[in-house]
């Protein structure tokens, strides 16, 4: 497995360079020229939305505590489709936003898992971490174990001179039954806030911030140590999917 995740983590950096740029047109959109002050603060809200669901997406791991002791590696392929005000990534031919992040988890004492994540893709690299909680452990299929977790996200965007930075930071609660063998559901509720400030173009005084609340629904499917997990969330009317393969040793 660990062969694995190495043979992806260079595939990762290789195939970034293939996929053309979503952010590519950022300073031909926000010129002045072309689009006032109110219509490029429209914009840079969009695209603070849909970038802050792109690269915190799959942050919830199996969607469970991982217990102490426990480890986590997994790559997570986040996939954010465009809202319809996002003019910029739209502009470049994109109606999605999709970064792969490695994951890292470690279980730690009083309930507590240590999360770890980061990627470099699009010419931009994201970097974060965060905490989980296991509050409740349930009890059989009748009380389903709930945790919480907040997980902070940025990204620093630098392509061919378009430039902007965002963070993202997600609280969530995920409710879940450990005792489901092999195949194990769970659902999430989130509450995210997201920054951006844009570092060029016409406009790099300006910069946005965006709240929202998400709802979505996950599966993991796991064989000894090697498990495969989906889910979706709907924030703002608008879907992101997830899909993971991870390593997890208890």
């Amino acid at each position: 497995m660990k062969k694995i995740l190495f043979s992806a983590f260079i595939c990762l950096f290789c195939s970034s360079a293939l996929f053309a740029n979503p952010f590519g047109e950022f300073n031909n959109v926000l010129d002045k020229n072309k689009i006032s002050k109110p219509q490029a603060q429209e914009y840079l809200d969009a695209l603070a939305g849909d970038v802050g669901q792109a690269i915190s997406g799959g942050s919830y791991g199996i969607g469970e505590s991982i217990g102490f002791f426990g480890i986590y590696a997994g790559l997570n392929l986040s996939i954010r489709q465009v809202s319809g005000g996002n003019k910029i990534v739209d502009k470049a031919g994109y109606n999605y936003l999709m970064y792969p992040v490695f994951q890292f988890e470690f279980g730690l004492p009083y309930g507590l898992d240590a999360i770890i994540r980061g990627t470099h893709f699009y010419n931009s690299t994201v970097l974060g971490g965060g905490l989980r909680w296991e509050v409740l452990k349930g009890h059989d299929l009748i009380i389903p174990a709930i945790s919480v977790q907040s997980v902070y996200n940025h990204v620093q965007v630098n392509d061919n001179g378009n430039k902007f930075n965002a963070w993202n930071l997600k609280t969530s609660g995920m409710f879940y039954f450990n005792e489901i063998p092999i195949v194990k559901p769970y659902m999430f509720v989130s509450f995210d806030t997201t920054d951006l400030k844009a570092k060029s173009s016409d406009y790099s005084n300006l910069s946005s911030s965006v709240q929202g609340a998400g709802y979505g629904l996950g599966v993991n499917v796991k064989l000894l140590a090697i498990g495969f997990s989906g889910s979706i969330t709907m924030y703002r009317d608008v879907p992101n999917y997830n899909i993971s393969v991870f390593l997890e040793m208890l």
